[in-house]
């Protein structure tokens, strides 16, 4: 889609009080319009080892895709963390190097009352 298409996309997706949205779609994302309206954000600094499984696990990719997670930790976390730094200036920041990390973390979070729902 084109630029400017994809920016509009990204601001009508942020528009709403309460969203998520995952992000780094490689060259292809566009951050600005998710960070300028996020108020958390979450990383997720996986290794390398554990990036290369669960892309295993998912089938087969192209060798770009390949070339893009070897490289992502040296070429493009530190665009995201320099994005984020810059543009999501009062948001909380969370990085999470293993899912263990982010779980919990997310256990610790009170439960919502949509969420007590769900349970039920």
């Amino acid at each position: 889609m084109p630029h400017q298409q994809w920016v509009r996309v990204q601001r009508e997706l942020a528009a709403p009080r309460q969203w998520i949205l995952d992000g780094d779609l490689g060259p292809y994302d566009l951050p600005m319009p998710r960070l300028e309206r996020a108020d958390t954000v979450f990383v997720l600094d996986y290794s390398l080892l554990r990036c290369g499984w669960q892309s295993l696990r998912r089938g087969r990719q192209r060798l770009d895709y390949w070339i893009w997670v070897l490289g992502y930790r040296r070429r493009s976390l530190p665009i995201v963390v320099n994005e984020i730094s810059s543009i999501a200036l009062g948001a909380e920041v969370h990085v999470f190097r293993t899912p263990r990390e982010a779980r919990r973390f997310l256990g610790q979070l009170p439960a919502t009352a949509d969420s007590k729902k769900a349970d039920r």
